[in-house]
């Protein structure tokens, strides 16, 4: 069984992921501050998301449902009176109504007042803490400001030397994968190291500030018995 003082192999400066790019770390506040951005462009994707989901007030669905019905009366006449101008010239122009074979009668459908839906809303549960649509289009239109500024942020500090491209595509962001590749470096002993598992106070100073700042310090696994290999 091995013991707690074991040491891990480490890695080749070669099988780092863009090691030679990013070793000198000085890109890493701008990652950081693009994490924030993504994290806050990501909680505003989900208060937008449910915001468009909060139910409106009854007011508001009242005001919606009147101009529909009134848009709804409009197409009905247009569709009686196609119906009137075809059976014209016929003695029972409602028997083709009553077999409902009139494909024109049957986009009148059956009557509805608006009496019926009033009642209908009146009864309505679930509606009673809606917002009206102008706070939902207010409260949409900040997040879309918010949004925009957030893009207009990150454009500028992600740096096109950070990303690869495929076929005219972002493929990946070389800092997140040399970032990940630390954290699980990281995990494979019990005691702090740097990105090529040796132990981290063999580092240079600006490494090792990269280290507490990135939060690798989270992935140290006590429950491995190797330590990072000595520098």
């Amino acid at each position: 069984m091995k013991s707690s003082h074991y040491q891990m192999d480490p890695f080749s400066k070669q099988m780092i992921p863009f090691y030679s790019e990013l070793k000198d770390y000085k890109w890493v506040d701008d990652f950081l501050k693009c994490q924030s951005l993504h994290k806050q462009f990501k909680q505003l994707g989900e208060a937008q998301k449910q915001l468009r989901q909060t139910h409106s007030n009854k007011e508001a669905f009242r005001a919606r449902l009147k101009k529909s019905f009134d848009d709804y009366r409009a197409r009905r006449k247009n569709h009686l009176q196609r119906f009137l101008r075809a059976t014209e010239r016929s003695k029972n122009p409602f028997a083709r109504l009553e077999t409902g074979s009139n494909p024109i009668m049957q986009r009148v459908l059956a009557p509805v007042t608006w009496d019926d839906i009033e009642d209908a809303l009146n009864d309505l549960e679930g509606l009673e803490d809606g917002i009206s649509d102008e706070e939902r289009e207010k409260q949409l239109s900040a997040i879309t400001t918010e949004v925009e500024n957030i893009k207009s942020k990150l454009a500028k500090l992600n740096k096109p030397e950070f990303f690869q491209m495929h076929n005219g595509q972002i493929d990946c962001d070389i800092r997140e994968i040399f970032f990940k590749w630390w954290l699980y470096v990281q995990n494979l002993c019990n005691q702090p190291c740097n990105p090529r598992g040796f132990n981290l106070d063999s580092s240079l100073p600006l490494e090792i500030e990269a280290y507490h700042k990135l939060g690798i310090g989270r992935a140290v696994n006590k429950k491995r018995p190797e330590g990072p290999a000595e520098g």
